[in-house]
């Protein structure tokens, strides 16, 4: 974990840590001012900065994976696009957001000022099931009428969510081809 300490932003812009630290297809986690972010470094060498903490199961996705341009919450092992913080894998359904980062003279700097991405207004976004999910899903809420056991509310997310809800989805994918 890297944090500020002490160091004052110069035109909106915090040195994070050298650029060393950082390698490809690799994070890192950085706290300033009680708020924690997510530093990666993907296989083309690009950086890109998100919220740190998964909008799903509040873990640390600086403890997750990076795959290309996606990083893997190391909790459920939901995925987020880091160039757009958009969910691209269950459970997350909340986008994350996105800050500008830049490298500049060995050292990584984070852009505080540029909260925007998806997560900017934490929409919630229709994600795609497979058959097997839609399966899941559906005998999760069938366990929650029944009080068979914990079923979604213990996964976090609630039958009001938009993206948890199979017969909406159902519908707003039909024709879709393989729904």
């Amino acid at each position: 974990m890297y944090t500020a300490e002490g160091r004052k932003p110069k035109d909106g812009w915090l040195e994070v840590a050298s650029s060393g630290v950082l390698h490809k297809e690799d994070v890192i986690r950085f706290d300033h001012d009680h708020k924690t972010y997510a530093i990666y470094r993907t296989a083309d060498n690009t950086l890109f900065a998100t919220d740190g903490v998964c909008t799903h199961g509040n873990a640390h996705l600086a403890d997750g994976m990076v795959k290309g341009t996606l990083i893997e919450c190391p909790k459920h092992n939901g995925r987020f696009d880091v160039r757009d913080g958009s969910p691209q894998r269950l459970p997350v359904c909340v986008a994350l957001t996105t800050f500008d980062v830049r490298e500049m003279d060995g050292a990584i700097e984070l852009d505080l000022n540029s909260a925007g991405g998806l997560g900017r207004e934490r929409t919630r976004t229709h994600l795609h099931f497979s058959r097997r999910q839609q399966r899941q899903r559906r005998h999760l809420h069938q366990r929650d009428g029944a009080g068979a056991g914990p079923g979604l509310a213990a996964s976090g997310v609630s039958p009001g969510d938009t993206c948890s809800r199979y017969p909406r989805l159902r519908q707003a994918h039909a024709g879709a081809g393989d729904v």
